[in-house]
């Protein structure tokens, strides 16, 4: 999850027969697609250019209390190599022929419409970031759905994971005012709390005029 203004800590791997994720470096630069010109199944096709896991994070996962089918449902945890972008975006290595790039797994980011983003999760450092920038969080198709008690956030894809993908976690902290302000939140712990508090704070003041011949109420 990466940060807002208010300064509450924010928190918030290469195609279907590479290499396992490995060691992890930090990498920026910039650069941002319109996500209204990329269609579902064209973030469909981009998601399956990407590796299947190996048997190696697939028992790493198990130790965490992640099973396969988690894993695998309702659209898979992939593995690549990703260039992150200062922009909060990333790039796959396989287009920008990055030799800086980062092993990183790729998760489907599911909304309303179905598959909307995709997100770069680096395990090592909890750093996520948006291909398209159109999605919100992980589990964000959730929102819209009836709600008879809080909906759990959790600060990292693999405490959402080991969760069977049940709440959310924030992708773009700096729209989470307009998406969650109506709902409540179920919080890690009290800390974690303090934080979604500060993001559901809007970011502006209210500005209000009164016509200048309005005469004084009685």
């Amino acid at each position: 999850m990466n940060k807002r203004k208010c300064e509450a800590p924010g928190d918030v791997g290469a195609s279907h027969g590479s290499d396992d994720l490995r060691s992890i470096d930090n990498q920026d630069d910039n650069t941002v697609r319109g996500p209204a010109s990329i269609s579902e199944p064209e973030i469909r096709a981009e998601h399956l250019k990407c590796r299947s896991l190996s048997q190696r994070e697939l028992d790493f996962f198990r130790s965490r209390g992640v099973d396969a089918l988690t894993l695998a449902t309702p659209w898979p945890v992939l593995g690549d190599r990703v260039a992150f972008q200062s922009s909060g975006s990333f790039d796959f290595a396989r287009d920008q022929h990055d030799s800086n790039a980062l092993p990183a797994f790729i998760m489907g980011v599911l909304g309303g419409g179905g598959l909307i983003d995709l997100c770069a999760w680096q395990l090592e450092t909890d750093r996520t970031a948006l291909w398209l920038g159109a999605g919100f969080a992980l589990g964000e198709k959730q929102i819209a759905s009836p709600h008879f008690e809080p909906l759990p956030v959790w600060k990292s894809p693999l405490a959402w994971l080991r969760a069977d993908r049940h709440g959310l976690v924030i992708l773009r902290p700096d729209i989470a005012w307009s998406r969650l302000a109506d709902l409540a939140l179920l919080a890690e712990n009290v800390e974690h709390g303090r934080e979604l508090r500060c993001l559901l704070v809007p970011p502006f003041e209210p500005r209000i005029f009164v016509p200048a011949n309005a005469g004084l109420l009685a």
